[in-house]
């Protein structure tokens, strides 16, 4: 996820097909602003609070769990940020 935006802005929600990411039991998901690789994951009640700077890039990773998704679905990512904007990516799974 890049922030192009004219201010530093924070995620505090992630949606899945228009569901919270608490509504899946069983998602692990973590984020990173560097090259370094995620090694631990938070689970799917976690609070969410994913700062990212003006011009800068934040890697979010999500682990799904199959009782939820197949390979081939389509799905539609929507980041929630405190201000109450909404960024929305689809995506097809592997």
């Amino acid at each position: 996820v890049r922030n192009t935006g004219l201010m530093d802005a924070r995620i505090i929600e992630i949606f899945i097909n228009g569901k919270p990411l608490s509504s899946y039991p069983g998602i692990y998901w973590d984020y990173s602003t560097s090259k370094t690789p995620i090694e631990a994951y938070r689970d799917w009640n976690a609070s969410i609070n994913i700062p990212i700077k003006v011009g800068k890039d934040v890697c979010i990773k999500m682990i799904l769990p199959k009782v939820y998704f197949t390979a081939g679905q389509t799905l539609s990512i929507t980041f929630h940020t405190e201000y109450g904007k909404n960024y929305t990516k689809t995506i097809v799974l592997p």
